[in-house]
C-alpha cells in the first residue's frame, strides 16, 4: 500500500494575510487558501506539549500530508473544524511526507 492511499480525507490548509492595521494596531486580515483539498490522514494525538510563544500548549491531533509549503503559522481546516498547527516535521526525514501536530480551535 502506498502512502497516498492511507490519506482517506482532504483538508484545507489557509495561511493568514495580515492586511491593514486597524485603529489599534491590530491586523484585519484575513485567512487565505494555500492548499484546497489536499489529501490527509487526522487522529487523536498523545498530547505533546509545544512552547508556543511564551506559553505551552498541548497538540490534540496529528495529521498526515504529502510534503507543502506549510509553516506553524498556518492553520488546517477539516470541513468545519479548524486547527492550528503547532509543529511541521519531515516525518521521513527524506521528503516524503509531513506530520503536523494541531491543537483543536473550532469544532
Amino acid at each position: 500500500m502506498s502512502f497516498t492511499t492511507w490519506l482517506n480525507i482532504t483538508c484545507n490548509l489557509e495561511r493568514f494575510n495580515p492586511g491593514v492595521l486597524d485603529s489599534y494596531n491590530r491586523p484585519t486580515g484575513t485567512w487565505d487558501s494555500l492548499a484546497a483539498n489536499a489529501k490527509c490522514r487526522i487522529q487523536k494525538s498523545k498530547g505533546k506539549e509545544f512552547k508556543v510563544k511564551s506559553e505551552m500548549r498541548l497538540s490534540t491531533h496529528t495529521l498526515f500530508l504529502q510534503t507543502q509549503d506549510v509553516t506553524e503559522k498556518d492553520r488546517v481546516v477539516i470541513s468545519t473544524v479548524v486547527y492550528n498547527i503547532l509543529s511541521v516535521e519531515d516525518a521521513a526525514g527524506h521528503v516524503h511526507h509531513l506530520e503536523l501536530e494541531l491543537e483543536l480551535v473550532e469544532a
